[in-house]
C-alpha cells in the first residue's frame, strides 16, 4: 500500500492479517494522536532519510495509552518516535535501518518528553542510536537488543527515574551512553563489543542516586566510564576481556564498588 502519511484521530486497533505492507517515502507512514490506540502485524518500509523533519515509521504525539507490537519496520528514517506520550508499550517490534551516515539516520526508538513507557522485546539494528531518551521519565527497558547502531546502543539524557533490566547491547559504534539523570537502575545488561578511541561499554556522566548491578562488560575499549557521578553503586557486575575494565574520574563522589569480578582486562581499574 502506498499512500499518503495517514493520521489515526481516534481510538481504534489496526491489526494487520498476513503482514500487509505500507510503503512511505518523503513522508511519514502513521501519525497517531487519539489515546489508546493499537497497531499491531504490520510491515513498514522505506521513509526517506530527511535533514529538515524527523519523520518515522510510525509518529505518536500527545496520546495516552498506545500499544505497537509485534511490527516489522524496514529502511525507515526514525522507526518509532514517542513525542509527549504517557503509558504507552512498545513491545515485540523488529526496526532494521539502512545505516548510512549518522546525519542522515534517525534512531530505532526515539522518544522526547514523555512518561510512564514500556519498551521491551524488540530487536533493533542499523539505526544512529538503537533507543533514545530525551526527557523521559519512569520508564521501564528490558529484553530488548540493540546492535550495530552507527553511534549508540541506547543513548539517554535528562530521563529519570527509569529502570534498564535484561537487555544486550552489541557491536555499536560507541556504546551506551548515560547523561544527566538520577534514579537509573541497570541490572542485568549485556555490554558486548564497543570498540574504538570513544567507545565504552557504559559510559556514565553527571548521573546520581543510581544502580549499576549483575551487568556484563565483555569485550569493549572501556567496559564502565564514570565522570561526574554522585552516589551511585556498582554491585556485582562483570568485566571480561575489556581494553580498560573500568575508568573512574577523580570527580566521582560517593561512587561504591563491590563485589565485582574483574578477568582478562588489559587494565582492571584505572583514574587520573
Amino acid at each position: 500500500y502506498r499512500e499518503p502519511e495517514l493520521l489515526v484521530t481516534r481510538r481504534l486497533t489496526l491489526r494487520g492479517e498476513g503482514w500487509p505492507v505500507l510503503v512511505g517515502g518523503d513522508h511519514q507512514i502513521l501519525t497517531v494522536t487519539a489515546d489508546s490506540v493499537t497497531i499491531s502485524g504490520l510491515v513498514l518500509r522505506d521513509v526517506s532519510p530527511s535533514a529538515t523533519d524527523d519523520r518515522a515509521a510510525i509518529k505518536v504525539r500527545e496520546a495516552h495509552g498506545c500499544r505497537l507490537e509485534n511490527n516489522t519496520l524496514l529502511d525507515t528514517f526514525f522507526g518509532i518516535y514517542l513525542s509527549g506520550v504517557t503509558g504507552c508499550v512498545v513491545r515485540g517490534n523488529r526496526v532494521r535501518g539502512h545505516g548510512g551516515s549518522e546525519a542522515l539516520t534517525g534512531n530505532a526508538i526515539h522518544s522526547w518528553s514523555s512518561s510512564g513507557l514500556v519498551i521491551e522485546d524488540n530487536v533493533v539494528r542499523g539505526h544512529r542510536d538503537g533507543i533514545y531518551f530525551e526527557f523521559t521519565s519512569d520508564a521501564i527497558v528490558r529484553r530488548n537488543t540493540s546492535t550495530g547502531q552507527l553511534r549508540y546502543g541506547l543513548h539517554f539524557m535528562f530521563s529519570n527515574g527509569c529502570r534498564y533490566e535484561g537487555n544486550t547491547f552489541d557491536g555499536n559504534g560507541a556504546g551506551v551512553a548515560v547523561m544527566y539523570s538520577h534514579h537509573v537502575t541497570m541490572t542485568g545488561n549485556t555490554f558486548r563489543r564497543s570498540w574504538g578511541s570513544a567507545a565504552y561499554g557504559l559510559l556514565l556522566k553527571e548521573i546520581s542516586d543510581s544502580r549499576i548491578e549483575r551487568n556484563v562488560f565483555d569485550h569493549n575499549t572501556i567496559g564502565l566510564f564514570a565522570e561526574g557521578t554522585n552516589r551511585v553503586g556498582v554491585r556485582g557486575n562483570e568485566f571480561l576481556g575489556n581494553g580498560w575494565g573500568v575508568q573512574v574520574l577523580a570527580d566521582a563522589q560517593e561512587t561504591r564498588f563491590e563485589r565485582n569480578r574483574f578477568q582478562g582486562n588489559s587494565f582492571d581499574v584505572s583514574t587520573n
